[in-house]
């Protein structure tokens, strides 16, 4: 009895396998090159702001002591903000005050917006202190 082994399928087969192989480190590299070309700079897709406070000034409301700020929004990205929070803390001679106010509004890549701010002191003695209005956060949408 003898056996024959065919040759000719394996090789086939070997081929095939050997065809799979460099498809797929082919695909894996152009997903590679893809990623790596990809621009990182998140600010091309992912709204990008600043805010600054540019004016404030104190008022005495008829017994209660009023403070209110302009801010200044910068959209400084490249694709456009339809909202934003913004928290300010105020420091006083008697307490630190902490406020977040949300807007929605649209700023365009480049453009800036105001609004102005209001914030009740509790007591009418209080004064804002040299350097004590600041933003201490903000977020885009």
């Amino acid at each position: 009895m003898k056996a024959y082994i065919d040759m000719q399928d394996s090789c086939g087969a070997c081929r095939s396998n050997i065809a799979l192989v460099v498809l797929a480190i082919s695909c894996a590299m152009l997903l590679c090159y893809l990623l790596v070309s990809c621009h990182h700079d998140s600010s091309s897709w992912y709204p990008v702001g600043k805010a600054e406070i540019i004016a404030f000034y104190e008022l005495d409301t008829g017994g209660q002591e009023l403070l209110t700020a302009t801010i200044e929004v910068k959209n400084t990205g490249k694709s456009g903000i339809s909202s934003c929070s913004i928290s300010i803390s105020a420091t006083t001679s008697f307490r630190t005050y902490k406020r977040t106010f949300i807007k929605t509004i649209d700023i365009q890549p480049g453009g800036a917006v105001y609004f102005d701010v209001e914030l009740f002191y509790s007591s009418i003695t209080e004064r804002l202190i040299p350097e004590g209005l600041a933003v201490i956060g903000e977020f885009y949408y």
